[in-house]
């Protein structure tokens, strides 16, 4: 494999069979996320608890990711800033209806990045930026139900934290500071704008 990757040479999707008996030598240096794809993978989502994806670069693996419906709950000692960044963000002007209507609510729908993994020796190449991407801009125009967040609950690494924060993603709390995982959202809206100003 050629050591800068050509991503029109990307492709996505959806894990089968055949592509989960290639997952048994995926590695991306993390065991807990390694046995997952390597074993638990693809009964689960058979069981349709999240939708499997795998990233081929020709006909290689390199990453692998689910996606879950989910909704994201803002707490009350969490309210202010989730709510402040989506006000920043509406998609209707900082003056209208929607900022009446936001404030009454404290859940809202999202898509969940549950796991996401790219092979250990191409990290650090933009593939992981590349799913963010793939998977912001399909959900910024699925029209079959609403979704304001892209959500994950990201090791809780530096390395880990970095990555997402540096791809616009902020902490929905923090009470899960010290935790396995932390609970990050991405607003879509912030590219709707940049959608509808370009336009």
């Amino acid at each position: 494999m050629a050591a800068k990757i050509q991503f029109s040479r990307i492709s996505f999707k959806i894990l089968d069979e055949d592509n989960f008996k290639k997952m048994s030598s995926f590695s991306c240096g993390n065991n807990d996320l390694d046995i997952f794809f390597q074993k638990e993978v693809f009964i689960c989502s058979k069981c349709h608890m999240f939708s499997a994806y795998c990233v081929l670069y020709d006909n290689d693996i390199v990453a692998a990711f689910t996606l879950a419906n989910d909704s994201l709950v803002i707490e009350y000692e969490d309210k202010t800033d989730v709510k402040d960044c989506m006000k920043e963000n509406a998609p209707l002007g900082k003056d209208s209806l929607y900022d009446e209507y936001f404030e009454t609510m404290n859940v809202f729908p999202a898509i969940n990045i549950g796991h996401l993994a790219v092979k250990s020796d191409l990290q650090s190449q933009g593939i992981g930026e590349y799913i963010l991407n793939y998977v912001i801009y399909t959900f910024l125009n699925y029209s079959i139900a609403g979704c304001l967040f892209v959500t994950v609950d990201a090791l809780n690494n530096s390395r880990t934290n970095m990555f997402y924060c540096r791809n616009g993603f902020n902490f929905q709390t923090s009470k899960d500071i010290k935790a396995t995982t932390r609970r990050m959202y991405f607003p879509l809206n912030i590219y709707r704008k940049i959608i509808e100003f370009s336009d």
